[in-house]
């Protein structure tokens, strides 16, 4: 029953360190504010942290910022795609009322 037990408890410990090596930083350029949502759509990445909307179309390599001005000030929450259409919606600081983009050529 104690063999039974230790080789339970190895092959646990060994499966979960196997597992954890499969995790490789991805954030180049994403520092600072939280991530509060992410959307894959094909080889295209979208992060959003709080008022700004990130793209990345090699693995999180390199980020760019595409919110533009419409984020100036609104914290975005949703990011959605339906038929190529990206939509994005939060609210604006101090009104709390909540807003809603789309962007037909991919932000």
């Amino acid at each position: 029953m104690k063999k039974l037990l230790l080789i339970s408890v190895i092959l646990i410990l060994s499966t979960q360190v196997t597992f954890s090596q499969l995790w490789e930083e991805c954030n180049n350029g994403l520092y600072g504010e939280p991530i509060s949502s992410i959307l894959v759509n094909g080889n295209k990445t979208f992060v959003i942290k709080n008022t700004s909307l990130y793209l990345t179309t090699d693995d999180g390599i390199s980020w760019e910022i595409i919110s533009g001005d419409f984020a100036i000030g609104r914290n975005i929450k949703v990011i959605e795609i339906v038929n190529d259409i990206i939509f994005v919606m939060g609210w604006e600081e101090g009104w709390h009322l909540n807003f809603l983009f789309y962007s037909f050529d991919k932000g």
